[in-house]
């Protein structure tokens, strides 16, 4: 955003108004028409006033001053007519950007570009003024995103590529641990699978969930977690929905927590429960034996 002292001009930059695709609250299926938007239905995004009933004006006062100069901005502006004050066909009164489920971009070169780029900016509680803001209120809709973001999001993805191969490329070729991974995924793995069957499994999860891959290739409890889990195939631990509980319907977890893995690898980690630990260990090795 310019200073309001130093705007001399529109940025050559390009930005997009982007969907965040969360659902509306009772509904959480992604393919639901409904999802995000009823059908072709749309968003008008106006502009907000403050507690006194004044329009926020989208625009500095350096902006305002540009665009009111028709030498400058190329537009039919006159001097004061950009105020938020102004009581009678106040612009801003009549201003509507209508957003739908599609992507909208703005070349910011553009004076009415520009302009719908301002007006989404002083929406705080709709728009997100960037990415990493997208989740910071309930009731933003839309983000705007940059080349640069976009960029860099590129970027990162391909050092999380690499990061990904690297991984597979130690265990490709040894069966157990291939298993392991995909049991700490929480994918059943049948008794005849293939190794090739499992480097395909082991692909999908990393071409599919990226982030879930890399966050098993990391995960310092990982050969715990396959305690636990083959532990649920054996019967020796009984889950249910996403909780652990052993035999006796005892839950795995301290007094006041919720079972979940997490929690359970957690809580078999602790020096006090080192003789439970070791009991669901021997009983899974004798049943595998």
């Amino acid at each position: 955003m310019e200073d309001s002292a130093t705007f001399t001009g529109l940025p050559n930059k390009r930005v997009k108004i982007s969907p965040v695709m969360r659902g509306n609250g009772w509904i959480t299926d992604p393919e639901h028409e409904a999802f995000f938007l009823l059908g072709n239905s749309t968003i008008n995004v106006t502009v907000p006033r403050d507690r006194n009933g004044h329009f926020i004006c989208p625009l500095n006062e350096a902006e305002r001053a540009w665009f009111e100069d028709k030498t400058k901005s190329g537009m039919s502006f006159e001097p004061g007519e950009l105020s938020p004050y102004k009581k009678k066909d106040n612009f801003w009164q009549k201003y509507k950007l209508r957003l739908g489920k599609d992507v909208k971009e703005l070349d910011l070169s553009r004076p009415t570009d520009y302009l719908d780029y301002k007006v989404c900016l002083v929406n705080k509680d709709l728009v997100a003024p960037d990415a990493n803001n997208k989740y910071s209120k309930a009731s933003i809709k839309y983000m705007i995103v940059s080349d640069d973001y976009e960029m860099n999001s590129r970027l990162t993805t391909r050092d999380k590529q690499k990061e990904a191969y690297k991984f597979f490329g130690k265990i490709e070729d040894n069966v157990d641990e291939m298993i392991s991974f995909l049991k700490v995924y929480g994918k059943k793995v049948p008794t005849d699978a293939s190794s090739k069957w499992l480097k395909d499994e082991i692909g999908r999860i990393m071409d599919e969930k990226l982030d879930a891959f890399l966050e098993i290739a990391n995960d310092k409890d990982r050969s715990l977690r396959v305690i636990v889990e083959e532990a649920v195939e054996l019967g020796i631990i009984i889950k249910e929905n996403r909780k652990y509980f052993l035999q006796g319907g005892e839950p795995l977890c301290g007094p006041g927590e919720v079972p979940v893995i997490a929690t359970v690898v957690t809580y078999l980690k602790n020096k006090k429960n080192q003789e439970l630990m070791l009991e669901i260990s021997a009983k899974v090795k004798k049943a595998k034996d």
